[in-house]
């Protein structure tokens, strides 16, 4: 029997198919020419967008080779492609792997989880509903991550692992239970060589105390106190890293889209044609950005009011944000935090009001504003709150995302955009 593959996967063999047939289209455009002409189309721009296909294809298939070849690699040693795996992070492992240092391949994955990435993908957890209520455990597992008090965080991110399988599931099975199955159709994490594989090697049998050092977090071994050495980086970093595979798996679940959907209709050449141009003029935008200069925070005063600030500006976002939080309008808060995906849920207002209801913004002051990519801002803020009558003042990095009308991340600058904040709890 054939072995199955990610690179099978419904949406990645689409995207090869229908850039190979590009590649077919290009070699026809000449030919096509007398015709496309007549008919309004841009036939310069077309042969421009055509002009990279060969390029595109070559990444792309490297890119589609990429989950099986990392899982083929690292799935017995406790890591998984999932969607939000840092793909260079992921290839450079790869190549560490196929130097024989398997070692520096793992520390190299290792290092990327610094408790500033996992802050980061911790937030996207809120895209699965029924991690909700498990935020707050969470965030102190977080904390334990950062002191570096690992036998604190494992257990506790292990409890989180299986008690979200089992709330999400509706079927008293966690993420160890025998007989669990945490497929998916068409995902990358939650393949039979993702998640399955992990969750075998993650539970097995731990009979004999050892008080060795251990890289895997061999769940029984460490609940059951047989497994003594498991307070280290490695260990924690596989066990986050396997609960922000398990999120990928979670959306389908909640979403009713585990199984195969009805087959959908084939896109017109007209829309080809279209999404071709839409292509090129997004590819010249993110091509001219360049990051705003002389962003300097010193000239904005304490609580800086929105309508001081730039229109359509990251800032200004943030800055109506804060002034909801004053207002304690979590409905408007809400309205600002981006929605990770088209099938989750946006953060209700509940969700909102739960995480600041005790928190009174007394005062808050931007100290930097570095725009990272085309469409990612970084804002350090200084925030001063009560909670309970005690006065707390922290330093905290707001991430704001740039997207157009559909939730698509977008370039600063073009129409119909706006910016929502992507790491919106305070602690």
């Amino acid at each position: 029997m054939k072995k199955k593959r990610i690179i099978h996967n419904h949406s990645i063999s689409k995207n090869l198919k229908e850039i190979e047939g590009l590649r077919a289209l290009k070699m026809l455009l000449p030919l096509a020419k007398p015709i496309l002409v007549p008919l309004g189309v841009d036939y310069k721009g077309l042969k421009d967008s055509f002009s990279k296909i060969d390029s595109i294809h070559d990444q792309m298939k490297k890119l589609a080779t990429l989950p099986d070849r990392f899982n083929d690699i690292f799935s017995d040693l406790g890591w998984i492609m999932y969607d939000m795996m840092n793909v260079e992070v992921a290839e450079s492992a790869i190549q560490m792997a196929a130097m024989g240092n398997i070692e520096s391949a793992e520390a190299i994955i290792v290092e990327h989880y610094s408790s500033e990435q996992v802050e980061w993908q911790l937030n996207t957890m809120l895209g699965v509903k029924a991690f909700y209520e498990r935020m707050t455990l969470a965030k102190l597992a977080l904390i334990d991550y950062k002191e570096e008090r690992y036998h604190a965080c494992v257990p506790v991110v292990l409890a989180l692992l299986d008690g979200l399988v089992n709330h999400v599931g509706k079927q008293n099975r966690g993420f160890f239970a025998e007989g669990a199955d945490l497929s998916a159709w068409d995902s990358i994490a939650a393949h039979d060589t993702g998640l399955n594989k992990i969750v075998e090697l993650f539970k097995k049998s731990r009979k004999k105390t050892n008080s060795n050092s251990i890289t895997i977090p061999y769940r029984n071994g460490i609940v059951h106190g047989m497994d003594l050495g498991y307070a280290n980086k490695i260990v924690a970093a596989k066990c986050w890293a396997a609960l922000f595979a398990t999120r990928e798996w979670a959306i389908k679940y909640e979403n009713d889209q585990i199984g195969k959907p009805p087959p959908t209709e084939d896109i017109s050449w007209s829309k080809l044609f279209e999404q071709l141009r839409q292509d090129e003029t997004n590819k010249r935008a993110l091509e001219a950005w360049k990051p705003r200069e002389n962003l300097n925070c010193s000239t904005l005063s304490d609580n800086p009011p929105p309508e001081n600030l730039p229109q359509d500006s990251p800032e200004r976002t943030l800055a109506q944000y804060f002034s909801f939080w004053r207002q304690k309008n979590y409905g408007h808060m809400s309205k600002l935090i981006h929605k990770w995906s088209s099938i989750s849920d946006s953060i209700s207002p509940a969700q909102v009001k739960r995480e600041y209801y005790n928190k009174m913004l007394t005062k808050y002051q931007f100290t930097s504003i570095t725009d990272n990519a085309a469409a990612i801002t970084i804002i350090g803020s200084s925030i001063e709150f009560t909670t309970n009558s005690q006065i707390f003042s922290i330093d905290f990095e707001f991430r704001l995302i740039c997207i157009d009308q559909n939730g698509e991340i977008a370039t600063r600058g073009e129409a119909k955009t706006s910016w929502k904040i992507i790491s919106w709890c305070v602690y």
